[in-house]
């Protein structure tokens, strides 16, 4: 789970966050992205597959959204049915108990394949029997003799595994699928100014930390790796493959800010230097300069922090006027993963 502008552990009762995630076969969401909103929106949003649908309520991920025919947008002329999927909105401070009034019901597409169709389809397996016959966002999946797998094997697939698969529709409607792609949990996440990029090897630097760009690597804002230019500045989420940083979404941010940030596993210690290394940086706190925080947020001195931190534990470590790697940062907290 990417966290932005907050942690696990800074998070309160009536925070106001937004969250991206997965739902698994039970309803529950696990959460990929996580970000902090700084004032109160002034309604919320929630998004999903109507389910249990009358023509007075219905319920997205077990929370009951009551309606009448006035809010439906985009619907054209027609009634909201089982299984569509729509964004409603929620007026701030409404919000009691488990049953919502919506201000307004969006319908929104769903995707449709056909026969022989390209399909790219990122979730959770479920309903996992074999590896011939298992599902990911309710879409029918199955892998063969000439499916190639990164990240792992065939006999990585599970229930609860997050994958990407890359394949085409068959007459049975099922995903045939020519690529899985396991998605690892050991996820990073930095913001800062882009120090290089190398068209050839198709790679970017930020924060001394070199991320491979592959085919399903996500430009949000620009128009992929040839439209950034050093100096721009970033925020790069993604992950470790075989200890190479891989870039799973790539996003031009504001450049007006001067801050620095860093956050993912943990890969080595030295205590006795007081030095610790995120990947390949090295990062090395300074007595009096770094403000150090436990997994709770509670603050603690440097002696309890590398007490405390270990190889495999995540942080997050933030510059807040960024010179370079090696000046010592202005905080250092642990974080749930």
């Amino acid at each position: 789970t990417v966290y932005d502008g907050t942690s696990l552990a800074q998070l309160a009762v009536d925070q106001v966050v937004e969250i991206s995630g997965l739902v698994d076969a039970t309803g529950t969401i696990t959460a990929s992205y996580v970000r902090s909103l700084s004032v109160p929106a002034g309604s919320y949003k929630l998004v999903g597959e109507a389910l249990n649908a009358t023509d007075e309520q219905f319920l997205i991920n077990g929370l009951t959204v009551r309606y009448d025919d006035s809010l439906l947008d985009a619907f054209e002329d027609a009634d909201l049915e089982e299984g569509d999927v729509v964004e409603v909105s929620i007026a701030a401070g409404t919000v009691a108990g488990t049953t919502v009034d919506a201000t307004r019901v969006e319908l929104l597409p769903r995707l449709l394949v056909s026969e022989a169709s390209e399909l790219e389809e990122e979730g959770i397996v479920e309903d996992f029997v074999s590896a011939e016959m298992f599902e990911v966002q309710s879409q029918p999946v199955t892998t063969n003799d000439d499916t190639e797998f990164e990240n792992g094997d065939q006999d990585d697939l599970e229930n609860g595994v997050r994958v990407v698969v890359v394949g085409t529709i068959d007459a049975e409607g099922v995903l045939v699928a020519v690529e899985v792609i396991f998605e690892p949990d050991d996820s990073v996440l930095v913001e800062g100014v882009l120090e290089g990029v190398d068209l050839v090897e198709e790679t970017l630097t930020v924060l001394s930390t070199t991320f491979e760009v592959r085919d399903l690597t996500d430009f949000a804002t620009a128009e992929g790796l040839d439209d950034l230019q050093v100096g721009d500045r970033v925020e790069v989420v993604g992950y470790v493959d075989d200890d190479d940083a891989v870039a799973a979404e790539v996003e031009v941010v504001d450049a007006g800010d001067s801050d620095a940030l860093l956050r993912g596993l943990v890969t080595g210690v030295d205590a006795a230097a007081g030095s610790f290394f995120v990947f390949n940086v090295e990062v090395r706190p300074g007595t009096g300069l770094t403000e150090f925080a436990d997994f709770d947020g509670n603050t603690i001195t440097a002696g309890e922090f590398f007490a405390l931190v270990d190889e495999g534990d995540f942080v997050e470590v933030l510059w807040e006027d960024f010179s370079a790697t090696s000046v010592a940062p202005d905080s250092v907290s642990l974080e749930d993963d």
